[in-house]
């Protein structure tokens, strides 16, 4: 996992206004409010905005976890809610104990197979009995295209050759920041989920958040949600 590269540019990210990520926030708070959960974990919380969109409209324990120390720190101080503790690690404690595990933009930075299976795995064990992962993706099936306020350099020719590294841009009206992600295909993905015990139960295409943009009827996001075998 690329950690060091997020911890050097954790500030930039966290200070572009990314109308996008919002998208999948406002689908998360309306399936946590649905489900009535009681103990969630942000795995990958980056700078809490999700953490604080979710305690500010619904009563539960939240837990945040990120691989990005800087990350971590940046959600502090999003959020001072006494619901809300950070995890630093995970210890045997842990398991079994979430109602849902949110994994928003994880799964792009994980650079090998036998990683992804990992993870999942240590969140499959995280979770209750029937508990929930929800992962949000940038949509593996458009990565070529130009969105509102990201674009990649993602060769459509490449789809099939995972663990393809790609860069991205994302912006907003002041900057741009360039990074990796990790490329893995919709079927890829499937199997993964069903190697770590999962079972996916509903596939989500969100749209661009601004419809003016020529390519808004293309879904930039994935949101995967899929229930503990």
């Amino acid at each position: 996992m690329q950690n060091a590269d997020w911890n050097k540019i954790a500030a930039v990210y966290s200070s572009i206004n990314d109308l996008l990520r919002e998208q999948i926030y406002n689908f998360e708070l309306d399936f946590t409010q649905e489900r009535n959960y009681k103990n969630v974990l942000d795995y990958g919380c980056g700078d809490g905005r999700l953490a604080k969109s979710l305690t500010d409209s619904h009563d539960f324990s939240l837990h945040l976890y990120d691989p990005s120390i800087n990350m971590r720190l940046l959600a502090k101080k999003c959020t001072s809610d006494p619901r809300v503790s950070f995890i630093d690690s995970f210890v045997e404690s842990s398991k079994h104990y979430y109602d849902a595990v949110y994994f928003n933009a994880v799964w792009m930075i994980l650079d090998s197979y036998k990683l992804c299976i990992n993870v999942l795995s240590q969140i499959n064990g995280l979770l209750k009995q029937d508990g929930y992962l929800i992962a949000s993706v940038t949509h593996p099936c458009f990565r070529d295209v130009k969105f509102s306020n990201f674009e990649t350099n993602f060769n459509r020719n490449n789809y099939l050759n995972n663990g393809e590294p790609f860069k991205v841009d994302v912006w907003d009206q002041a900057k741009t920041l360039t990074f990796t992600d990790i490329h893995w295909s919709l079927s890829t993905m499937s199997k993964q989920l069903y190697e770590s015990n999962f079972i996916i139960e509903q596939i989500i295409e969100l749209p661009d958040s601004q419809n003016e943009f020529p390519s808004h009827h293309i879904p930039p996001w994935l949101v995967l949600v899929a229930k503990k075998k």
